[in-house]
């Protein structure tokens, strides 16, 4: 599933696919030339809460532990994929506008998951 987003690349606006700008490294976005770029935090955080909640119910991890844990790579590697990996403005993306966006969701499929892995696979 690939959508398509308006950036502006060399004071043009171009439609690039959402996977493409996910993957460009030291893209320096802000919020003229990329402002749906929340829209990709929040995809990055689903997808990663999926992957930590279905390891976590392979593993099997259980109680506070699990739960802390699970929360703080899904919020960390979203961060940390924002700031250095993407180089995005911190002017324009602030640290808790970028840690708020999709958090519920994520922290509801990352529980979600983590309890239909676990119960599939160890009862």
């Amino acid at each position: 599933l690939r959508f398509r987003r308006n950036v502006i690349v060399d004071n043009k606006e171009e439609s690039v696919d959402l996977l493409t700008l996910a993957l460009k490294r030291n893209a320096e976005y802000s919020k003229e030339s990329f402002p749906e770029f929340l829209d990709l935090v929040y995809y990055v955080k689903q997808l990663l809460a999926f992957i930590v909640g279905c390891i976590w119910g392979i593993i099997p991890l259980t109680g506070v532990f699990g739960v802390f844990c699970g929360l703080v790579i899904i919020f960390g590697l979203t961060l940390f994929y924002t700031n250095r990996f993407l180089c995005v403005d911190t002017q324009d993306f602030d640290l808790y506008t970028v840690a708020g966006e999709g958090a519920m969701p994520a922290i509801c499929l990352f529980l979600v998951m983590w309890i239909v892995a676990y119960s599939a696979l160890h009862f």
